[in-house]
């Protein structure tokens, strides 16, 4: 697995933000996933709500996702001299 290679080799993971329907047929796997990152001691957030692999759902949590980011330093991105445009 991916993150278990990477944990290996030292790499410093970022935060994960992840957020599942109470009926997707993908919640076993993102809860077996949560419990992963859990005992591995990645940081990140799961979050359940009501809904299913639908845009109604993705369309709550997204912004919830965008209120977790870490977008602090406003400067950053193609304004902080990291980004080249072309």
């Amino acid at each position: 697995m991916l993150v278990t290679n990477l944990l290996a080799a030292h790499v410093v993971l970022p935060a994960i933000f992840m957020a599942i329907g109470d009926q997707d047929g993908l919640k076993s796997a993102n809860d077996e996933f949560d419990h992963f990152l859990t005992t591995k001691k990645v940081s990140h957030e799961y979050l359940v709500g009501s809904g299913a692999h639908e845009w109604d759902f993705w369309d709550r949590y997204l912004l919830k996702a965008l209120n977790w980011l870490p977008l602090t330093n406003q400067g950053a991105g193609v304004n902080s001299g990291h980004i080249k445009a072309n």
